[in-house]
């Protein structure tokens, strides 16, 4: 006498049958919002680097401009109307 094959269905456990084959919705969710947290915290420093940056060019231009003029002033005395500094002022 035969014995009855078992269900080879059946011998799969629960859990294997009821995973999912690609993460859940959520997980995404999370994934993104990490995401979009990280681009807006680096879009921030980058607005705070752009600020520095300019800061700093116009310290080099003032400078600059301070330099040139005492040039100026130094090689060609008593002719402050040719100096520099009126072509790089920002009316």
């Amino acid at each position: 006498m035969r014995t009855p094959k078992k269900n080879t269905l059946s011998a799969v456990k629960p859990a294997e049958q009821s995973e999912p084959r690609f993460p859940s919705a959520r997980y995404f969710q999370i994934h993104f919002e990490y995401l979009q947290a990280e681009i807006n915290e680096t879009k921030f420093c980058l607005q705070e680097l752009k600020q520095q940056i300019a800061a700093l060019q116009q310290l080099l231009e003032v400078n600059n401009v301070d330099k040139t003029e005492n040039y100026y002033q130094q090689i060609m005395p008593g002719h402050e109307k040719s100096s520099p500094k009126k072509y790089l002022q920002n009316d």
